[in-house]
């Protein structure tokens, strides 16, 4: 403001200033009810420009703000022009009001491949304004607080729009026939998070068939991928959990694919539809021409590695499993089955060799110790059968498919105690494992040409039947 003259508009210098401010109106009525401000400045020549800071005020709040001037005697002048303002936000101040969470989650469209969610937005603090940011995440099976950190985030969500407004997205690249649940969380400008609204839960439709006949299958050391043997169109392929899948090298008549470890080696079965025999390949990791390291013995119907890199194989007829060395050289019959049939084989990691057999109406999972003591495993009741056979993520203990149920299996200990893992399998052909989290992922190739992902939870003995 400018410096009045004592005698308004003459005179010399005002002895002093009555600086106050009060909420939302200020005159001269209520003036003794208004705030001081305290510490005015000695008021200047006339003329002079003054200033003085106003402190102690709240933020977010509405003010009227006047002045008087005052003589020697004590005499006040009239009140001049009220200034009104209002404070900003104060950004020293946490918010701690969480958007609301969002109610209405639903899926609008489901594809083989994609789910387009629908809600409406919430606000920054609950149900008003704009919040800064969305947590949009799905997983395999159940989501909820407690599984929240294992989901997947989803990509390029749209910053939310004002509260009340209806929003969209669309999740692409998943894998079809598939049960995800999907979650939606909403982030404030000051980072306070909402809790967890309805969770959906869907299931992806079939799709097209990505393989013409797939049959092996092996876990790759990346999460949620897999190493495939199509023998429709004789290609060893690479799939993950989104994208299409990669052919890395060709086989023909290829049925199986183990990886050794960390040596950068694949192995490859084939077995001939014509002549009934098989082979078997080697081939770097980067691709490239195979190299075949042995020919001429029985169908096989599965290949494993055992920790001292030989490769073992199991022959559907006349079944038996048969010890390959790591340049091809044997074979040496490890079991020999009679009139049986091999349906798989897995190698645990203290080197036991697991094999399902189907012997008439009666199937089983054998054993073979690295003493070479062989043994029955596990009886399986029918109607079940043994089909493929694979360790599961411990390492120690062998899953199998039920083929004829459609189901895979776990078993605890030997014996009798099994746990069905997974059921309603499309028409299973065969099975790999992989530790995912807590959780095991379970790999299965279908006759529909799919290559399809089970989330099975890592639970302890509970058997729900003892197949």
């Amino acid at each position: 403001w400018t410096a009045p003259a004592e005698d308004g508009v003459e005179g010399g210098a005002a002895a002093f200033y009555d600086l106050r401010f009060r909420i939302r109106d200020l005159d001269e009525v209520v003036w003794d009810l208004a705030t001081r401000a305290g510490g005015e400045p000695v008021p200047g020549e006339p003329g002079s420009a003054e200033e003085h800071r106003l402190l102690g005020l709240e933020p977010e709040t509405d003010y009227a703000v006047g002045i008087r001037s005052g003589d020697d005697a004590g005499n006040l002048s009239r009140l001049g022009n009220v200034v009104r303002f209002t404070t900003p936000v104060d950004s020293t101040v946490t918010d701690t009001i969480p958007p609301a969470a969002v109610a209405d989650l639903h899926a609008e469209e489901v594809g083989s491949d994609f789910v387009r969610l629908r809600w409406t937005a919430t606000g920054d603090d609950r149900a008003t304004g704009t919040a800064a940011g969305y947590d949009l995440r799905y997983r395999r099976g159940a989501l909820d607080s407690m599984t929240w950190e294992e989901a997947i985030s989803l990509p390029d969500v749209p910053p939310p729009r004002i509260a009340g407004t209806q929003e969209t997205y669309t999740a692409a690249g998943l894998p079809p026939r598939t049960t995800l649940g999907f979650g939606l969380r909403v982030r404030a400008e000051a980072g306070n998070v909402s809790a967890l609204g309805p969770v959906v839960v869907v299931t992806t439709g079939i799709g097209a068939p990505e393989f013409l006949d797939p049959r092996g299958i092996a876990a790759a050391p990346i999460q949620g991928e897999a190493y495939v043997a199509d023998f429709g169109d004789g290609g060893i392929w690479r799939t993950g959990m989104i994208g299409t899948p990669t052919r890395i090298i060709a086989v023909p008549d290829v049925v199986d694919v183990a990886r050794a470890g960390d040596a950068g080696l694949f192995y490859a079965l084939s077995a001939s539809s014509e002549s009934g025999e098989s082979a078997l390949w080697s081939f770097p990791a980067g691709g490239g021409e195979p190299e075949r390291l042995a020919e001429g013995f029985a169908t096989g119907a599965d290949l494993e590695i055992d920790p001292n890199g030989n490769l073992i194989v199991a022959v559907v007829s006349p079944g038996a499993v048969l010890r390959f060395g790591p340049l091809g050289n044997g074979p040496e019959i490890l079991v020999d089955l009679a009139d049986g049939e091999a349906t798989g084989v897995a190698v645990a990691s203290d080197g036991t060799i697991y094999f399902g057999v189907a012997d008439g109406e009666e199937s089983r999972i054998g054993s073979r110790t690295p003493d070479g003591t062989i043994g029955t495993f596990h009886t399986i009741a029918p109607p079940a059968v043994a089909g493929d056979v694979a360790i599961g993520p411990d390492g120690a203990l062998p899953w199998f498919l039920d083929p004829a149920g459609a189901r895979a299996v776990r078993i605890l200990e030997e014996g009798n105690a099994a746990e069905v893992v997974a059921e309603g399998l499309l028409d299973p052909v065969s099975l790999a494992t992989q530790r995912a989290g807590n959780a095991a992922t379970l790999f299965y190739t279908s006759r529909a040409g799919f290559v399809l992902r089970r989330t099975v939870p890592d639970a302890g003995p509970g058997s729900r039947g003892a197949p």
